[in-house]
């Protein structure tokens, strides 16, 4: 009986939770559909990035870079904003799935995605109105479609690719150090002259490749591929727009509220008393608020009716600019 009850207890701290099982079920089965989904290109693109982080991790001072942006993205400032961007764009592919409009092959689009938008956090800050908003929907869409496109459509074989990429990276930093001694040196022209002619034939080669490729596969793949390229990140895009403009408007105010608390003197009653009147004028108008840091002259005012007044004349010449 007892050896019975010592079996049992070895069976229960043998047995892994179900929580734990499915968790590892549900990694292992996205880590599949990611490597599935690679095609050759991506593939090769993987293996140089391998082959250029191993062969610059090799020098010591490369890692202590390394090891000092590390920290420095692990960094509340850092970490939160785009820990939060990375949400938005998880909770649209759960809005996609739950309407029956997501594929597993879309993960690996996503991720990419994601390293697209990432430096968008910090470009946002300098936007001084609503309209550059709009434009960055399109610029964001033609930039990740474009590398959607030369992703998802139509590749060589491995070797191949991987051959074809290691040119390109060749031709590419021989052009961009040709081009550094041109500056100093003219006979370097005529070599400048010949990477171009070579990088323009193997364009020219690549879409001649794509549009046989388009021409001999089905439409309906081909029209599947293209959508894949442009809806996908039209609909990401969309979705972290709103979050990239209450983040820009949120720094321009934490910019803002600093130099206001070192105006008064940091006495707290009359920061908030401004800090509340500031932002029940500009609210969350990017432009209002870009024109007030411009013309409202924070240190300028030591009482609050003078802010009052000031505050008011800038409310009054911001809506006469309006009107023409």
């Amino acid at each position: 009986m007892e050896k019975n009850v010592e079996n049992i207890g070895v069976c229960r701290k043998n047995v892994v939770p179900l929580s734990t099982k499915n968790t590892l079920y549900m990694t292992d089965n996205i880590l599949q559909n990611i490597i599935q989904s690679l095609s050759n290109r991506e593939l090769a693109s993987m293996t140089l990035i391998g082959l250029l982080s191993l062969y610059f991790i090799s020098f010591q001072s490369i890692r202590k870079s390394s090891y000092q942006v590390i920290k420095t993205m692990l960094s509340p400032k850092i970490l939160i904003p785009y820990s939060l961007l990375s949400l938005c764009i998880i909770a649209m592919c759960y809005m996609l799935q739950l309407v029956g409009m997501w594929r597993n092959e879309y993960l690996k689009d996503v991720i990419l995605y994601s390293f697209t938008a990432f430096p968008l956090l910090m470009e946002v800050i300098s936007y001084s109105s609503q309209q550059e908003f709009g434009q960055l929907v399109f610029k964001q869409v033609k930039y990740s479609a474009l590398i959607s496109a030369y992703l998802n459509i139509y590749t060589l074989g491995y070797i191949g690719e991987l051959l074809l990429q290691f040119v390109l990276c060749f031709l590419s930093l021989s052009v961009a150090i040709v081009q550094v001694q041109s500056k100093q040196d003219q006979s370097s022209e005529q070599l400048l002259g010949c990477f171009n002619k070579v990088n323009m034939i193997l364009g020219f080669a690549i879409i001649i490749f794509m549009l046989y490729q388009t021409y001999t596969h089905p439409i309906g793949s081909t029209l599947s591929m293209f959508l894949q390229s442009v809806a996908l990140p039209t609909i990401l895009t969309i979705t972290i727009v709103p979050y990239l403009y209450m983040f820009t408007i949120y720094c321009a105010y934490d910019q803002w509220f600093v130099r206001l608390y070192y105006s008064v003197n940091k006495n707290k009653n009359e920061y908030r008393l401004r800090k509340k009147m500031l932002f029940h004028t500009c609210k969350i108008n990017l432009h209002k608020i870009r024109y007030f840091e411009e013309h409202l002259k924070l240190f300028m005012f030591d009482s609050s009716q003078d802010f009052i007044f000031a505050i008011q004349q800038c409310d009054l010449e911001y809506q006469n600019i309006g009107k023409y």
